[in-house]
């Protein structure tokens, strides 16, 4: 499963969108911002928190290694499906604010889809399908592309995230901030996103 939670959150990490909209947002105080950031995802209106995220590239290991969220590509009806799933199922509430000059940091729980456990549902899913299919000439693996099949196995997660009882975890997160150039910026550590995008396991 490590490698289809890779596929398919390359997928979700390589869109690309116009970034035009990002110079253009009202950039109050932290806590301001790192709200409109969660509502954003949540309403699917990607722009926005795009245009309040530090996407600079930074020596440390401070930045998400899951991806460079300002390359996403909404082309990909399946992509498409799969995260507003994931986002909509997405809430938070905020701790605490603090401020030390040009950084801040903003304690959250944040409740996302959790992707181990419906990662569980689809491998039972996969082994009654199996089942019910065994000798009636089913496709084989042989016969349908990596493509197809990361497709696929996309489409029944989203499936799965769409369904009113998908499982959920709640998690506290630190988000972090700094003033760039006058405006609070969040920058996208790898607990943050990994948080947001259902603590899915980017492990080789």
């Amino acid at each position: 499963m490590n490698k289809l939670k890779k596929i398919i959150l390359a997928s979700i990490m390589t869109v690309t969108i116009p970034l035009a909209f990002m110079g253009c947002l009202p950039n109050q105080d932290p806590k301001q911002v790192a709200s409109t950031f969660m509502d954003s995802l949540k309403q699917y209106n990607i722009a926005k928190p795009l245009g309040l995220m530090d996407t600079a590239e930074k020596n440390d290991n401070s930045k998400s290694s899951n991806g460079d969220l300002t390359k996403i590509n909404f082309q990909d009806e399946t992509t498409n499906n799969y995260l507003k799933a994931l986002l909509k199922n997405l809430d938070y509430e905020i701790i605490s604010q603090e401020k030390d000059g040009n950084s801040a940091k903003i304690k959250a729980k944040v409740t996302s889809v959790d992707m181990d456990a419906v990662n569980k549902i689809l491998m039972q899913q996969m082994k009654m399908q199996q089942a019910a299919t065994k000798g009636k000439g089913a496709v084989t693996k042989a016969n349908v592309s990596k493509e197809q099949s990361a497709k696929q196995m996309q489409q029944a997660i989203t499936k799965i995230m769409e369904s009113k009882d998908v499982p959920k975890k709640t998690e506290e997160v630190t988000i972090q901030l700094t003033k760039v150039k006058s405006e609070w910026k969040i920058e996208p550590t790898d607990q943050l996103m990994t948080i947001i995008f259902g603590k899915m396991n980017n492990k080789q």
